[in-house]
Parts: structure tokens; sequence; C-alpha cells
């Protein structure tokens, strides 16, 4: 290791260690946001190479990007431009003091960027510590000192506020005897406290000796600078490595960061260096580029298949890059709709309405130029055919007298293609059929004993025909119907609610299901799913319900902390109106 004792110390550094208090009293006004889930988590690198670690997961979190609004371009602009400014001034090579000053006054406003996510917020801090390690092995008497003036300050701050949130607790007063109150997770530390073990722990590492140190601060920065390659934040990694050049004077040191480093960025046999992560961050940043202008021309030539492939792999590698945040909501929205498009058209197949995905095929190929439907309307025509050959057979058996052949080839073509005219036609001659009119109902009153309501609905057609001139039997399918709307809708509902993170909300639309249509196992099995995390208001509902009628006072009381731990729940809120009611009725 290189000893700074041997070289003069860049002047930066000990400018640097100057606004050390002043630095780390505004990091607390910096923005708290953290660096989110964008784009990360989507890719690993292993050798130099980056991978997609799950195609599902790449394809909801692509989903969820075409249809987020897309970052300001003003903003995006301010912030690139501050990226690359810094890097231009800190250069390739070994930064001189004067350029690694302007790169920290740009670090500081970037630090600050609303648009950062804790990115260069982070650095920032890394290079704050390198700087008072360094300066402190300059002059480390009069760095002690300033430390040491700096911790009594800080010790008799910390105390005053403890001082004065004691205060406040005795204001409040003693908690009244039988109201509980909710725990509640510990404050989080105040700005003083934060900074005062900051300080406690330099002089501590002042005390173990300024080489721990140094070879401390470079490890962080090293594992910083590999964190940002490894989560996408490209222009961030670049920065990071170009700062440990400036402020330790190395332009390509080996990293010490152990076996896996070298595993993902190093072919095998190598040796990892610090540049290898400006270097494949420089990659991926160009490769991001190319991607996005790929992706702008093809949307031109209307080629939105292509377009929507090309800005994937763009999302997937730089999703947390400003390019890929910024790119405009308009394009967005025309991929969006063509995947929406393909996915409807592949639903309405699946539904066999044949005609609607016809429609659908017809619209998606008029917006896009190198969209193939071929595939999509051979199943069409697939299915077709083949309903025409059990319809034909159906009717031939229908000539011979052979009934239960008749019923069979009519529910295979229906099944086939429900949709088809003809086969209405024919059903028509055959519904007035005794025989096939018993058979449907038995089939129905089967699958309805059994609650399996999405199969009577899938086959709602020909159960529909076979009840054209039965009124009681129509009542019953359009009631069954209605039931089988109702619960796919609660159901699609409540998922949506907990993907939301409204759990409370979620549970009680499925208990609301469960109390609509009792006795369903596959209602009872879903509330059970949506039940992790309130089970301490399931629990205290449960509670206070059971009070309602012998101590209704008591049930109320409950009622009402169960509001107050849980002001989204419909059931408390409701508990407590009925039992008020009550009370006061008396």
């Amino acid at each position: 290791m290189k000893e700074h004792g041997s070289r003069c110390l860049p002047p930066v550094a000990a400018a640097l260690f100057c606004y050390l208090g002043i630095i780390r009293w505004e990091g607390t006004a910096l923005a708290q946001s953290s660096p989110g889930s964008v784009g990360e988590g989507l890719i690993v690198w292993r050798g130099r190479e980056c991978e997609v670690v799950d195609d599902a997961s790449l394809q909801a979190a692509f989903q969820n990007y075409l249809a987020a609004p897309a970052t300001s371009p003003e903003a995006a602009v301010v912030r690139k431009n501050l990226l690359q400014q810094a890097t231009s001034q800190l250069g390739a090579g070994i930064a001189p003091s004067e350029d690694l000053g302007k790169a920290y006054l740009d670090l500081q406003r970037l630090a600050a960027d609303p648009l950062d996510g804790r990115r260069c917020r982070d650095l920032l801090r890394a290079v704050v510590k390198a700087s008072s390690v360094l300066s402190r092995q300059q002059n480390p008497a009069a760095t002690e000192a300033a430390l040491r003036r700096r911790k009594e300050i800080l010790s008799w701050n910390v105390q005053i506020e403890k001082k004065r949130s004691a205060e406040l607790l005795a204001d409040a007063g003693p908690v009244r005897k039988g109201r509980s109150v909710p725990t509640q997770a510990s404050p989080p530390p105040s700005p003083a406290a934060q900074q005062l073990e900051e300080v406690e722990n330099e002089l501590s590492m002042m005390e173990l000796g300024g080489e721990v140190g140094e070879l401390q601060v470079k490890l962080e920065l090293q594992d910083l600078a590999l964190r940002f390659l490894e989560r996408g934040d490209y222009p961030e990694a670049i920065l990071a490595v170009r700062f440990y050049r400036g402020l330790f004077g190395e332009r390509n040191p080996r990293l010490r960061l152990g076996p896996e480093a070298a595993l993902e960025i190093q072919p095998e046999g190598g040796e990892p260096m610090l540049g290898e992560i400006e270097r494949l961050a420089t990659q991926a940043l160009e490769g991001v580029a190319k991607s996005l202008s790929d992706t702008a021309t093809l949307l031109q030539a209307r080629a939105t298949v292509g377009a929507s492939k090309h800005l994937v792999a763009a999302y997937a590698q730089g999703g947390r890059t400003v390019d890929v945040s910024a790119f405009p909501s308009e394009s967005k929205v025309r991929i969006l709709e063509q995947a929406e498009g393909e996915k409807k058209a592949m639903e309405l197949i699946r539904k066999k309405d044949f005609a609607a995905a016809a429609v659908k095929l017809a619209e998606i190929e008029s917006n896009s130029s190198d969209f193939d439907g071929k595939d999509l309307r051979a199943t069409i025509e697939s299915s077709k055919s083949l309903a025409a050959v059990h319809l034909a057979a159906a009717v031939r058996a229908g000539q011979e007298g052979k009934s239960d052949v008749v019923m069979d080839e009519l529910k295979q073509s229906a099944d086939l293609w429900p949709g088809n005219p003809k086969l209405n036609r024919v059903i028509a001659e055959y519904q007035g059929n005794a025989r096939m009119q018993s058979q449907r109902a038995e089939e129905f009153d089967t699958l309805l004993a059994a609650g399996r309501d999405e199969e009577i609905e899938k086959e709602s057609g020909r159960f529909a025909m076979a009840f054209a001139d039965l009124p009681i039997r129509q009542a019953e399918l359009a009631q069954v119907l209605e039931r089988a709307r109702t619960v796919k809708e609660g159901v699609g509902r409540a998922r949506r609610l907990r993907d939301f993170g409204s759990l409370v909300a979620s549970w009680e639309l499925a208990e609301w299901l469960c109390v609509k249509y009792p006795g369903r196992k596959d209602l009872e099995s879903f509330r059970a799913g949506m039940l992790p995390g309130v089970e301490d208001l399931v629990a205290g509902l449960k509670r206070a319900r059971a009070l309602e009628g012998k101590e209704p006072a008591s049930s109320l009381s409950l009622y009402l902390q169960l509001q107050e731990r849980f002001p989204q729940s419909s059931h408390a809120k409701e508990g407590v109106v009925r039992i008020s009611s009550s009370l006061l009725a008396r």
C-alpha cells in the first residue's frame, strides 16, 4: 500500500475536512428517499457480463415502468449535466487538487438532488470520511483536538434533547387506567446524536492507528463503487472510481473485496482491478444509450414490437439511470398499448371470443408495422375448423336419432367456438328436446351443488340455450353468473389492494366475500391468504364482537382502540358507530 506520509497530501483533502461539520449537518436535510426498486435486482454480473435474473420479474417490472410517468426532462437534464461535469473534472487519471475540489462541489449538488435516491449522498459521505482520514494523517494532533471539541458540543446538545424529551413526556401526564397504549417503534436518532456517533467512531479509529483508518476508507469506497455497478448506478460507479484515484493517488489499484468481486467483474484467472468497474459501467451506459436510440428510431417507423424489445433491454440494464427514467411517456404509452393489445387478444382467444379477438388483432396491426399475428389467427381458424367438424357430426347424429351423440358433439363444438352462429341454430332445433334439457339441468345442478360457479360461467352459453323456455332455470343461471362476477371482481380488487400495501382493506374485502357467500372453501382459503399483517386487527375484532351483547362498554373501548391503531378499518369504524348508537338508545 502506498504511504501518504511519503507524498504531499492533496490540499482538497484538508479543505474537505474543514467542511466536515457543515456537510454532516446538511446531510440530515438531504432527501431521505431510498434508492428505489426501479430496475434494481433485475440483473447480475458474472465475468464481465450482465445477465437477467428472472424473466417473469423483468416483464412485471417493465410493465410497471411503462405505466409510470416519466421523470421530468428538465430535472433529468440537470442531473445528467452535473454527473457529466463532475466526471469530466475528475478525468480518467489522477485528478489534481483543484479539479478534485470542483468535482466535490458538484457531488454536493448531486447529493441534494431530489432524483439522487441516496446514490451521491452515500458517495459524499464516503468521500468526506476518506478526506478526514487523510487530513488526520497530515496533522493528527490538530484534527484530534478539533474532533474532541466537536464531541463536547454534540454531547451537550444530545443531553439537552434528552432532557426536553423527558419534560414533554412528563407534561403529557400518566396513561389513564384501563386504556392500552399501542407499542411504538423507537424514534430515529436526532441529527446531533448521529453526528456524535460519527465523531466518536473517528476518535476510536484514531486510537487504532492511521493505517487501519486509511485501509478501511479505501475498502468502503471500493465497495461502494462495486455496489453502484451491481445496482445499475453506472455514472455514480464511475464517479466513485475517479474520486478514489484523486483522493488516494492510485490510478488502478487491485480490488480488495474478496472472491465474489472477482467472479462478477473479472474473467476466470484474472485479478480484479478498480479500473474494471469504470470500464464496465461505461460499457453499460453505452449499451443503454444505444438501446434507447434504437427504440426511438423504431417507434418513428411504427415498429412497436421491435421498439419494445430494445426498451426492455435498456430498462433491464439501466432502469436506474436518468436516461431510462426520463424516456418520454408518450413513447412508453405506445409500447404499453401494444403489449396490452396483444395480451387482450390472447385473452379473447383463450375465452373463445374469436370475433372480438379478430377485431383486436386488426387494431394492433393498424397501429404496428412489425406485428405478426399469423400464429394467433391460425389458432382461431384451427378452433373454428374443428368446431365445424363437431357441429356437422351433431347434425348427422340428429338426423339418425342419436340424441346422446348430438349432445356430446354439440358440447365439444361449443367448447371450441361458443360464438359460432351456426351452433346456435342447431341448438335451437334441439332446445325443446326434453332429454337434452334434462341432461343440461342435471349437469347444472351437479356443478351448482359443488360450488363450481366458474365452470357454469364457462358453459353459460349451452345452459342458456337449454333453459330458453324454462324461466326458473334462467333465473338460477343469472344468479350464478352474477355471483361469479362479484366474486371474481372482489378477489381481483383485494389482490390489487394488497399489492398496493392496503393490507387492512384487502382482508376486509375478503371477509365481506366470505360473509356474503358462506360455506365457500375457496373464499375462506383466499381470506386466510389475506391475513398476514393484520392478525392483531382480526383478533381484536373477534374479541370486540364477542363482548357486544354482554359488555357493550368494553366492546366499544376495544373498537375505539382498533380504530386508533387501524384507521383504515371500516369494520372498527362500523363497530364504534353500532355500539355507540346502541348505548345512546338505552
